[in-house]
């Protein structure tokens, strides 16, 4: 079975595939294939269900594949490959399937499935004139563009990263609570944008981010080096409003860091004839 797909973009296509022996006694023909849902999916994905995956090359909304190199004789290997549409709303899902003999059974459901890792972006078209804001779906990571921060019209982008799809190592002692990539282009050259003329505020809000493994002071923003090592940008946290909020003039890929409780200083006041326990 091919590898799980994972950092696509919304709607974007990417082909799989899956070796299956035949265990039985008669040949596979053309109408051996992959059917969609299985026992194992939610309550929305049971056999022959219409597909959310389903891509324009599909046999059917809940047929993707015949199995290739047909007759497939007994103690051979057929393969199914074919092509699966990601869902436009990022998240993690699963795309069940198990194979059928059309038009006479279906055959063993073990539970056949491809995780799909969909990345959270965002896209959005900012005028010089008026300024705005562009965040993430789910407002975790905002960027605030004031009034004639650039010349032109620009496309801002913000995609999450995971530590893998950074391809780097955090910082030292430190977990990463969020990755993401910011860019920039011109809409009239297409040309990606070097800097901006004023500063522009980017505001990570953790109100709905797990961050109990960290010391919530602790958390600071950091944008990559071209060496693959990270820069503190000055930021300011603020615990209240659970939001850390860092100004900025070019755009980066960016990471907020925080370290493990279990490695944060503590103090302690001793006076004499205190036993002080660790």
């Amino acid at each position: 079975q091919s590898a799980y797909p994972s950092g696509m973009k919304p709607g974007e296509v990417v082909g799989v595939w899956v070796d299956i022996k035949n265990i039985g006694s008669e040949s596979w023909g053309s109408n051996v294939r992959l059917g969609t849902g299985s026992q194992y999916g939610n309550q929305n994905q049971k056999r022959d269900y219409s597909s959310e995956f389903a891509n324009s090359d599909w046999l059917s909304p809940n047929r993707p594949v015949a199995v290739s190199g047909t007759p497939i004789a007994p103690g051979q290997t057929g393969r199914f490959q074919f092509n699966i549409k990601v869902p436009s709303i990022s998240g993690t899902y699963k795309a069940y399937f198990t194979p059928v003999v059309d038009g006479v059974t279906w055959m063993q459901d073990i539970g056949l499935y491809w995780q799909i890792t969909v990345q959270k972006e965002v896209a959005k078209e900012v005028a010089p004139e008026i300024g705005d804001k562009v965040s993430l779906p789910d407002q975790s990571v905002t960027i605030e563009i004031p009034f004639e921060a650039t010349e032109d019209k620009i496309i801002t982008r913000i995609v999450e990263k995971t530590m893998e799809q950074i391809t780097t190592k955090p910082i030292a002692g430190g977990v990463l609570i969020k990755g993401f990539d910011a860019n920039a282009f011109f809409v009239s050259t297409n040309e990606p944008i070097s800097g901006f003329k004023k500063e522009v505020s980017i505001v990570f809000n953790y109100s709905g981010v797990d961050i109990s493994a960290v010391d919530e002071t602790s958390l600071k923003l950091y944008y990559l080096l071209d060496n693959g090592g990270w820069q503190e940008v000055p930021s300011e946290l603020n615990t209240y409003l659970k939001q850390l909020t860092a100004k900025i003039t070019h755009f980066s890929t960016y990471a907020v860091f925080g370290i493990p409780k279990s490695f944060t200083k503590k103090e302690y006041v001793v006076q004499a004839g205190d036993t002080l326990k660790l």
